[in-house]
């Protein structure tokens, strides 16, 4: 729930958890606003805002813990919590300004470079409304487009290369690995990458390679809400090259064959 209220006034950390520091003021702000807002005498605005936040929240708190669901840390669900909660922030920074509290004018100034700064980080996004099952695939192929004419080697899970072409450019091909040891792979004059590689697959590409690529873990960085395809599809049967001791970190998502002249 702290991680969704500081999302109603500050998302990119939805992009990068090194931003949840920015998250973690505005949840402070909104708390301050709330307790502002009850403290004071303008009933029909805490009418308004609590009931919005109580019913709402409420509501889906009581059928989680009887069907034993997570509605309730769903934000779309909250909709109308949330804006219960913009209003009593909007009120008590209004209240503030209004009585020329510097304390006031410091959130208020805080709540604007933090909205500006949300639309500066997510405007890397691709497609806003992604889901967390999603980002991973996205944060890879957005490395990968980088590359005119790629190709992209895969042996894992159908459902992978399957979503991952959903942000691939046109001009990447996907190449479905069958047997590593017979199917040609890597692709010479074209930029090749290797995605969730099963420990054969990474063996084979480095077999037909040799001495004329190196293989770079160019996975994305751990900093993102969504910890990658290693854990992601380690469920689904794909076997992380990190139990041959191919790599030093545990993320496997994505590498790239560097020529080596």
């Amino acid at each position: 729930w702290g991680f969704n209220i500081g999302a109603v006034f500050f998302d990119a950390e939805f992009a990068d958890l090194r931003w949840a520091v920015v998250a973690a003021a505005a949840i402070v702000v909104a708390g301050i606003s709330l307790v502002v807002v009850a403290r004071g005498r303008n009933r029909r605005l805490q009418a308004l805002s609590f009931s919005l936040i109580a019913i709402v929240m409420g509501a889906f708190v009581v059928r989680d813990m009887i069907g034993g669901s997570f509605y309730a840390t769903i934000p779309r669900y909250l909709m109308p919590g949330w804006i219960g909660l913009e209003i009593a922030v909007a009120a008590a920074i209004a209240t503030g300004l209004q009585a020329q509290n510097r304390f006031a004018l410091a959130a208020f100034a805080f709540l604007i470079c933090a909205g500006t700064g949300s639309v500066l980080v997510d405007n890397g996004a691709e497609n806003w409304w992604d889901n967390n099952s999603q980002v991973a695939f996205q944060t890879v192929a957005m490395k990968i487009n980088a590359y005119p004419d790629a190709v992209v080697a895969l042996d894992a899970n159908p459902e992978v290369p399957l979503m991952l072409a959903t942000y691939l450019h046109d001009d990447v091909a996907l190449v479905l690995v069958r047997d590593p040891k017979t199917d040609a792979f890597p692709i010479d004059g074209r930029p090749n990458f290797l995605v969730v590689p099963s420990p054969e697959l990474f063996d084979g590409a480095n077999a037909h390679g040799k001495d004329r690529y190196i293989l770079e873990n160019i996975s994305p960085p751990r900093t993102t809400i969504i910890t990658g395809f290693h854990s992601d599809l380690a469920r689904s049967g794909v076997t992380p090259a990190l139990r041959l001791g191919l790599i030093e970190r545990p993320d496997n998502s994505l590498w790239y064959l560097r020529p080596a002249r």
